[in-house]
């Protein structure tokens, strides 16, 4: 029992110092609008279980658009909670406003926030990222999830159970992963950083047939 307890830590010590991530990609032949309130509400209970895993304050950033506009849509400052989440599902996509049609690009969520990474460089504990489309056949909408290799280790049967429910509510989709660090490389398959990740690196990703 005291050598699984040490392979165990020896395992998740590796990862820490490797700085691997583990990335989900959840993908559909046939999605439905994960970004409209109505579906993401459902969504929301997984997401903040993931959230737990760390104690880095979560926060969302989301990049919206008026067609032929130029300019993101203004959100504020958005915590990770129902109101903010809310405010991006519905403040510009469900209310009209006489300014156009919306067009949705993307939303994340960083644990700690994209400020911290944007002034210190450091890498977020837990990313999640709803992607609009991205022109690619499978990939009209999904979810990106990321956390560190050894983060995954520690709380693996929680992750894998609140990933099981994601895709229960949403049965049409699948779920892919991969290993792989946060910055891409050109020596890697995947050349770009995680939270830039797009169609053509999910489709390696889906290709690849990892769970």
């Amino acid at each position: 029992m005291r050598w699984r307890v040490l392979i165990n830590w020896l395992t998740v010590f590796i990862w820490r110092l490797r700085g691997s991530y583990k990335v989900w990609v959840m993908h559909s032949s046939n999605p439905i609008r994960i970004y409209a309130w109505d579906n993401w509400k459902e969504m929301m209970p997984m997401i903040t279980s993931l959230l737990s895993i760390t104690t880095e304050k979560a926060y969302i950033r989301s990049l919206q658009a008026y067609e032929h506009k130029n300019g993101w849509l203004g959100f504020g400052r958005m915590p990770w909670n129902e109101e903010s989440n809310k405010r991006w599902t519905t403040k510009y996509l469900e209310e009209p406003n006489g300014q156009g049609e919306v067009q949705f690009f993307d939303t994340e969520v960083w644990a700690p926030d994209w400020n911290s990474w944007l002034r210190t460089g450091r890498t977020p504990e837990i990313f999640v990222k709803v992607f609009g489309d991205t022109g690619f056949e499978g990939l009209k909408n999904g979810l990106i999830i990321a956390m560190p290799m050894y983060l995954f280790k520690r709380n693996e049967g929680l992750v894998t159970t609140q990933l099981a429910k994601l895709r229960s509510i949403a049965p049409s989709y699948r779920l892919a992963s991969t290993v792989r660090a946060w910055k891409g490389s050109q020596s890697w398959v995947i050349t770009n950083d995680i939270m830039d990740m797009n169609g053509r690196e999910m489709r390696r990703i889906i290709g690849s047939g990892g769970q």
